[in-house]
């Protein structure tokens, strides 16, 4: 019975085949007598061949509802859209022409199957659409088969497999900032890249390939010549608008290519790039008297290949500059001119650290002279063009380039970033799916993440009564040594305030007829309190009796340490208060009664604080006391001005009271002539 079953299985599996095996032949025997199917489909080939995918489309489309089984046509009229401002809509017709897949695949009219291609460009398109697991698995149906083709395009093809690997990790990291596409008044269904921003007049100068170009020409593949557009920004209440893009008037836009290429860092200059007959080349135009001027060839670094984009360094002496000349290493590489005395050098490629085996555009120097932003297709990119930055160090060597990341980098090209002076914000062109067609201009900014503030609520206190004391607040930052915010209590003794998680706060409390104090609190990251409450007490200073000796007779000898009660310093500060003089002049007196007695007048911190500031901040407060009691006629060599700063602990710093100990001055005898 088993093999009864097997049996009809197998026969069953046969004639199906068979059946569809017979109509494939059918419908080539139909083909071959087409004579215009023949003709149309090999021109389109030509067409297709010299990218001239608008006139191949038109000749292949009419017959989709001829052949619609036919692999082959479904694959190349996918070519052809792939190649449109419509790339998405290939994917139905990929699909279709994955249905029959031959490995041994020939390009001729008769051929109703698809290359194995058909899965690189389903991947692509997945890859788009963010699909990348999708995107995957039509990499690897591809891989997998391809033993027959180039090895260096199925390298290419595990390249374009790693962007999808890369593109999942950069997706589930995105950078905190915020893109925005520029909206209709600037974007079309056509390319809109290579946007220039005057950051003094608020002109946005870009690059389109829209319908109503000058001539109305447009290129094999069916797009617009490129023309210079412009539009202005401007606030209507609270809110930032843009106009409506116009060509720009005058002599820069011709019948031919013309594309904006970057601003002069004094905005009086723009450089563009023109197609003179089939090589690329970088101009420039001067604005003068409230226009532009007609366009001139930019000196030394064009030549007989694609010079295609360039920008100028801040003090104009540098121009960096993509060509595809030799010498390079990959496709376009990234060059530089420097300025002489007389004319421009010889141009000097910027090397590896720069440049991939890949393809390298649109450099934009910064500012400061060293930050390097530039789209490329190599190094560890999410797919196409990505960005990236790179900073020249100051023994002349690139840094690693830098993924600026996602959002602003997509799974399609994103190129011409255009910073802001402060790097708060940059103009960029991105052919990410979600926008209006093809390229489309996005303006990124920095966020400044919304950071939860804890409430401090403290209260000032005497500390014998019990009894609110009205003080002055101050509140430092520890971590950075900067002043918060200095306030006065209320009546009660009661204040408040908000204070940012991530740091080392100390608080520290001042009242007429009271001791300082000081009360330490640290705030980690992500603090889950929302309110903190504190008290801190206050000490009024014990009174000494004026005869009181500060050290007895029988105490007088090298070695002996005297701490000195009720020293006092402002906060954060060398400068003594006036309630200190009276623990100071009794040293004096001391120094004056003993006047073979040479002492070291030591400082001592709490361990609130970082080492480098706590040993500054006792040194000089120890040199305080030993001026004052200069001043009073004490000869500079019997006194010694030491800082420890927390060194040299004598209770915890655990603890407040532990902390008020450590906060000391003391007088050590080191010598008796």
């Amino acid at each position: 019975m088993k093999t009864k079953v097997i049996f009809t299985t197998i026969f069953l599996v046969f004639i199906f085949n068979f059946s569809f095996a017979q109509k494939d032949i059918e419908i080539i025997e139909e083909i071959k007598k087409n004579k215009k199917y023949r003709n149309d489909y090999e021109l389109a080939q030509y067409y297709i061949n010299n990218k001239m995918y608008n006139d191949a489309f038109n000749l292949l489309k009419k017959w989709e509802t001829v052949y619609p089984d036919n692999s082959n046509l479904m694959y190349n009229i996918g070519i052809c859209i792939y190649n449109s401002v419509d790339k998405m809509n290939a994917q139905q017709y990929f699909s279709k022409a994955a249905q029959n897949i031959a490995k041994d695949y020939e390009n001729i009219y008769t051929s109703i199957n698809a290359p194995l291609d058909v899965y690189v460009y389903l991947a692509n398109i997945y890859h788009l659409k963010y699909e990348f697991d999708k995107a995957i698995d039509y990499y690897d149906d591809f891989l997998i088969n391809a033993y027959n083709y180039p090895i260096n395009y199925i390298d290419s093809v595990k390249w374009l497999k790693q962007k999808s690997y890369t593109a999942i990790s950069y997706v589930k990291n995105p950078v905190t900032v915020k893109v925005a596409n520029l909206g209709d008044s600037i974007n079309t269904k056509y390319p809109e890249y290579s946007p220039v921003f005057n950051f003094v007049d608020s002109i946005l100068y870009f690059t389109s390939r829209r319908e109503g170009s000058t001539g109305g020409k447009k290129t094999e593949d069916g797009k617009y010549y490129e023309d210079i557009y412009y539009s202005q920004l401007y606030k209507n209440q609270d809110e930032y608008l843009w106009t409506n893009a116009k060509q720009l008037a005058g002599e820069l836009n011709t019948t031919g290519h013309e594309a904006t290429v970057s601003l002069s860092p004094n905005g009086k200059m723009l450089l563009v790039y023109r197609d003179d007959k089939g090589d690329g080349n970088i101009y420039y135009s001067e604005f003068i008297d409230g226009k532009w001027s007609a366009l001139e060839r930019f000196p030394t670094i064009n030549s007989q290949y694609w010079e295609t984009h360039a920008c100028l360094s801040p003090d104009m002496k540098t121009i960096y500059f993509v060509s595809d000349r030799p010498g390079g290493y990959g496709g376009r590489d990234i060059w530089k001119s420097e300025r002489g005395e007389h004319s421009w050098l010889a141009p000097e490629n910027l090397g590896p650290a720069i440049n991939s085996k890949y393809n390298e555009d649109a450099p934009f120097i910064l500012s400061d002279g060293v930050t390097l932003y530039f789209a490329s297709e190599g190094f560890e990119n999410m797919g196409g063009f990505d960005i990236f930055s790179a900073s020249l160090t100051e023994d002349g060597f690139w840094t690693t380039p830098e993924n600026l990341g996602y959002p602003i980098n997509t799974p399609g090209d994103d190129i011409f970033y255009y910073p802001s002076p402060d790097e708060k914000y940059a103009f960029y062109s991105s052919a990410d799916v979600h926008g209006y067609g093809d390229q489309d201009i996005y303006l990124m900014s920095i966020e400044k993440p919304k950071i939860r503030e804890i409430k401090l609520i403290g209260r000032t206190i005497d500390a014998l009564s019990f009894l609110p004391v009205k003080s002055d607040i101050s509140i430092k930052n520890i971590d950075n040594n900067e002043i918060v915010s200095e306030l006065i209590t209320n009546n009660d003794g009661h204040f408040e305030i908000n204070l940012l998680p991530a740091y080392q706060y100390a608080i520290i409390a001042s009242a007429n007829g009271y001791n300082d104090n000081m009360k330490a609190i640290t705030l980690i990251e992500n603090d889950p309190r929302s309110v903190i409450l504190i008290d801190i007490f206050l000490e009024k200073p014990v009174i000494a009796h004026k005869e009181e000796s500060l050290i007895k007779e029988e105490q007088i000898k090298v070695g002996t340490s005297i701490v000195l009660r009720n020293i006092y310093f402002d906060f954060d500060k060398a400068t003594l208060r006036p309630q200190s003089i009276e623990e100071l002049d009794k040293l004096y007196d001391f120094l004056i009664n003993n006047p073979t007695a040479i002492v070291e007048v030591s400082a001592h911190t709490d361990k609130i604080g970082s080492y480098e500031y706590n040993i500054k901040l006792s040194k000089k407060r120890a040199q305080a006391v030993v001026d004052y009691l200069i001043a009073k006629g004490i000869e500079p060599n019997r006194l010694i001005a030491k800082g420890y700063g927390y060194t040299k602990p004598i209770a915890t710093n655990l603890t407040e009271a532990g902390r008020q100990l450590n906060r000391r001055v003391e007088f050590k005898i080191v010598g008796l002539e």
